[in-house]
């Protein structure tokens, strides 16, 4: 942990939460890769709710894995692996699947603990021992789907994260969701046209297992599963 603070959380620079809220609709309406998409909005963010270190998260929608990450400041190496063996593995305060099941959006560590921040397990065996000290998290949920988790830290000797924090977060999760999901299919084009052979597809599936959109390496991954032809199936079963 190295306390780097992002871009504009100076007390001369803090902006009010509508005009971070509508800076962050405009982010999501340009088109960026993830990359570009996470760090923007983790800065746009910083302006109005100061933080020492953040990772963003894309996952799949379907199982809530993750798939790739961008990291400020945060655990890297044999840490983060740990981080994600107990988020996936072992019982813990705040996982993204408990936020997504709870319907919260976003929570403090510190509101959810009541301030005593050990009570989590990622809290005591690798945040503290790092230097940091509370956690905003929040899943970012569009139509029923979560494309993604956002994880801010602050460092110990700074103070919680406020209720006011938590709730301009939560307010943002949407439109995060939905910058996320059209930066995720912005890479996804931008490998597909770099090198076909060897680039990952993106399908969006229904209930039913019907396919309501794929991008053009998708189907072309696709077309290699059917058996009756070239043609691309309309359903996975």
């Amino acid at each position: 942990w190295v306390e780097i603070p992002p871009q504009g959380i100076l007390p001369g620079l803090m902006q009010s939460p509508d005009r971070v809220r509508a800076d962050v609709v405009r982010l999501v309406h340009r088109a960026a890769g993830v990359r570009d998409f996470a760090r923007d909005a983790a800065h746009t963010l910083a302006r109005s709710v100061p933080f020492d270190g953040v990772c963003v998260l894309t996952m799949d929608p379907a199982t809530r894995l993750t798939t790739s990450a961008y990291v400020e400041n945060g655990l890297r190496g044999s840490a983060a692996v740990r981080m994600a063996e107990i988020e996936y593995y072992e019982s813990d305060v705040n996982t993204f699947a408990a936020l997504a099941r709870s319907g919260r959006v976003a929570a403090s560590l510190s509101e959810t603990t009541g301030g005593e921040l050990d009570r989590s397990l990622r809290h005591r065996e690798l945040r503290a021992p790092n230097g940091l000290g509370d956690e905003l998290r929040a899943v970012r949920a569009s139509d029923a789907a979560t494309w993604g988790g956002l994880t801010l830290g602050r460092a110990l000797d700074r103070e919680p994260f406020a209720p006011a924090d938590v709730a301009l977060v939560a307010s943002l999760s949407g439109y995060l969701a939905q910058g996320l999901k059209r930066a995720m299919l912005l890479t996804a084009r931008s490998a597909e046209q770099r090198d076909v052979a060897r680039s990952a597809g993106l399908v969006l599936l229904a209930p039913d297992n019907s396919i309501s959109m794929a991008d053009a390496t998708a189907e072309a991954w696709l077309a290699e599963l059917t058996t009756t032809g070239p043609d691309t199936p309309s359903r996975l079963s």
